[in-house]
């Protein structure tokens, strides 16, 4: 029996030394989700179909990649001398499912990890640190094409646009009165506000008045919301006229009165290689009416809106 017991405190010692001694793996299932965000403020990124990356054993601070061209084909470059490159990755991205996730077989500490974006031509690149027995490990990327600039920083990733090209865009001008009595001078605007979309007014609205003091347009199609407006007004000096960098065409035009709480918005061709353009538009709240369509804008007053339960109205804006 004291054979037995010393066998058995043997065993007991080794198991509590294996755990002391646990084997550290660094050997991880790295998936990353590569997504699109089309705007500012898109929500719901969506996957990038066709994203590949590849992991390097390299520091950063060391390598970057040289073009779009070199991500794709998986080369990296040295930051010291442009004419080493090396492109032997220690692990290429395979497909992850079906939902267009793709992973990476990854088992070092460090690594420089390269996803290529083939959709929008962008790629990104960061040093990536793996925990101690972990996997699989998820990394959602999000790309930005929307962004201006030839790079720009997320986080721990470097994006690169190697096709960024500025747009070219003019200053438009927009003088903002009300008449306050049919016969009366046109005057200023207490309160107001004007900004513009690069969209098309067939494919997005204005759901009420408080949108469009927010800033907030709505797709027909989706009921998506866009909150950032991608030309922003600014008054000109003590003016009635506000101006509007705009590099792209056509936009929706919106002006917003905030002493009546009226609206108005339009649709308009901007040439960007032409000189710059001016518009005016001119609020009536003396015609008490709910929506009128004059000098190319549509202007909304909910003080009248029909009653909602009223059917027999035509709603649509």
């Amino acid at each position: 029996m004291r054979k037995v017991g010393h066998i058995l405190l043997a065993g007991i010692v080794l198991v509590l030394l294996g755990s002391c001694f646990k084997e550290v793996a660094f050997r991880t299932l790295y998936v990353i989700r590569p997504q699109r965000q089309a705007t500012s403020d898109d929500s719901a990124p969506g996957l990038i179909p066709g994203a590949v990356a590849y992991a390097f054993d390299a520091d950063t601070a060391l390598w970057t990649v040289a073009s779009y061209d070199d991500a794709l084909a998986g080369i990296i470059t040295s930051r010291s001398n442009p004419d080493e490159k090396f492109s032997v990755p220690v692990a290429s991205s395979v497909p992850h499912g079906d939902s267009g996730e793709i992973s990476l077989d990854l088992d070092r500490e460090w690594q420089m990890v390269v996803v290529v974006d083939p959709v929008d031509r962008l790629y990104a690149l960061t040093r990536q640190q793996l925990p101690v027995n972990l996997s699989p490990l998820t990394v959602s990327l999000v790309f930005q094409p929307w962004k201006t600039g030839k790079s720009y920083k997320y986080g721990s990733w470097l994006f690169f646009n190697d096709f960024y090209v500025e747009p070219a865009q003019v200053t438009c001008s927009v003088e903002v009165l009300a008449q306050a009595e049919p016969d009366a001078q046109p005057g200023s605007v207490a309160s107001c506000k004007v900004y513009a979309y690069a969209v098309d007014t067939t494919g997005w609205y204005i759901a009420s008045y408080e949108h469009a003091v927010e800033g907030i347009i709505t797709s027909r199609s989706s009921g998506v919301t866009r909150t950032t407006p991608d030309f922003p007004g600014y008054r000109v000096d003590d003016t009635d006229v506000f101006g509007l960098e705009v590099a792209a065409s056509p936009v929706m035009l919106v002006a917003v009165d905030r002493t009546d709480r009226i609206y108005a918005y339009t649709e308009t061709a901007v040439d960007l290689q032409g000189p710059d353009p001016a518009f005016a538009v001119l609020f009536r709240p003396w015609q008490k009416q709910w929506i009128a369509e004059q000098e190319g804008w549509c202007f909304v007053d909910e003080r009248y809106a029909p009653d909602p339960e009223d059917n027999s109205t035509d709603t649509d804006r």
